[in-house]
């Protein structure tokens, strides 16, 4: 008895140490680990090559011998997919699998136009499609098996195929509502001008008829005097004083520039994967150039990698450029100072920042180098202008209002004065007849001879 105790108590001591192990596998990598990362949709133009891109993350290494993977394919109006299934047995037509290493399997659909382009060993499964044919539309699935996970992870990509480019946004709504707004606004204050300006006027022909009224009851008790205030001239203004200190003499200011090299006004670009991209770069130097030296260089988490370089030997000289990755291209020219490069079938890879670089030895080994950050996306998303169109219309609309009641207050104010000079020539003759008609001294009347009898 205390043998088969004693045993007893072994037995149950070793089942609770594996549940403890296994209640701590389960609460570190819990049933829900697989977790496979697609886009939900990606449009492709017709005859283009385009990534398809699969990743997927589990709390267990990937071990080779264990690993399954399957990309299939489904016609959108069919249910029917062309794959192989880990679950069944049955088997169909399938493109691409995975058992202990890449197959990429030849279909009538698909034939060697399917290749792999991810990393096993960043848990990514993309592919690439070469060529895309209008067929190819349809739903994509990518099935991951990782033992010991337990679960097979699945993601489903919706590919649509273009036949030519989304035409861009129509903006003729928008521009109609900020014209109408900005008209609104440019009526309203308007009119609010004009009122204002017609209350002013009522205001001076008010105090034009005081004056008036004034002046005439002045005239009467001054006689000749205004006659002769009347010729004297102003006293004239005396001229500004110059000093030779206040001369100044303006000298121009030369300086000549130093080599720079540029990569445009905009110093990034997002592109399509699969595309190709244009990379930017001139270069400036004022006093010329000799056996100029430039490269372009990738950043790869944080290791720079040379895609090509070159010496330009004088102006108007085209380099021998040296290539060292196979999708970059030269497509500069030493007459136009441009040392710019196109990436051709870009990839996520090719994201992050390139680097342009040149040297002038004519310049005392000068150098230079310029920043282009490059982004890849499955689609270019297209931006909505709209509330930009509306609010450049509107400011648009304000400036032009601003102008308009620029003008029309001069236009205004200019016969309000004229109308105002009128005026006083009025008051000023009708002032000289009064005094005539009364035979006051220095009158007109005084001043003609005594007719002889």
């Amino acid at each position: 008895m205390p043998i088969l105790s004693h045993f007893g108590k072994t037995q149950w001591a070793s089942a609770l140490k594996l549940s403890c192990v296994a209640l701590m596998i389960f609460l570190v990598c819990p049933v829900n680990s697989m977790d496979v990362l697609v886009p939900p949709q990606i449009n492709a133009l017709n005859g283009t090559d385009v990534r398809i891109p699969c990743a997927f993350t589990s709390c267990y290494k990937l071990d080779p011998s264990k690993f399954a993977m399957n990309w299939t394919y489904q016609e959108t109006s069919n249910s029917t997919e062309e794959m192989s299934t880990f679950l069944q047995n049955v088997f169909f037509s399938k493109f691409m699998t995975y058992k202990n290493k890449i197959t990429p399997l030849k279909s009538s659909r698909f034939g060697d136009r399917v290749i792999f382009s991810g990393n096993l060993d960043k848990n990514d499964l993309t592919i690439t499609i070469l060529d895309v044919q209008l067929t190819d539309e349809g739903i994509y699935k990518c099935y991951v098996r990782n033992p010991p996970d337990r679960i097979q992870g699945l993601g489903t990509i919706q590919f649509i195929v273009l036949t030519e480019l989304p035409p861009p946004r129509d903006s003729t709504i928008a521009v109609a509502i900020g014209a109408s707004v900005g008209g609104i606004l440019a009526l309203l204050i308007l009119s609010m001008v004009v009122v204002k300006c017609i209350r002013r006027h009522k205001n001076q022909e008010l105090i034009s008829d005081e004056q008036k009224m004034e002046e005439e009851g002045k005239a009467d008790g001054e006689g000749g005097t205004e006659e002769a205030t009347k010729h004297t001239p102003p006293p004239s203004t005396p001229p500004l004083a110059t000093h030779p200190s206040m001369r100044h003499l303006f000298r121009g200011v030369w300086y000549a520039q130093a080599l720079e090299v540029n990569t445009g006004k905009v110093h990034f670009v997002e592109v399509m994967n699969g595309s190709s991209v244009l990379l930017p770069c001139t270069y400036t130097s004022c006093i010329g150039i000799k056996n100029l030296y430039f490269n372009w260089q990738f950043k790869d988490n944080g290791t720079l990698v040379k895609l090509c370089e070159a010496i330009i030997p004088a102006e108007g000289v085209e380099p021998n450029v040296k290539i060292y990755h196979e999708r970059v291209e030269f497509v500069g020219s030493s007459k136009q100072n441009n040392i710019s490069i196109l990436l051709h079938n870009v990839t996520f890879e090719d994201q992050g920042e390139y680097i342009c670089f040149a040297r002038n030895p004519k310049e005392k080994e000068r150098n230079h180098s310029a920043i282009f950050t490059l982004y890849v996306v499955d689609e270019l998303k297209e931006v909505d202008n709209t509330l930009t169109i509306i609010i450049v219309s509107v400011l648009g609309g304000v400036i032009g209002l601003i102008i308009l009641i620029m003008v029309v207050k001069a236009v205004v104010l200019a016969v309000l004065n004229k109308v105002q000079e009128k005026n006083k020539e009025c008051l000023v003759s009708s002032s000289g007849n009064d005094n005539t008609e009364n035979g006051l001294p220095g009158s007109k009347a005084d001043s003609k001879p005594t007719p002889k009898a």
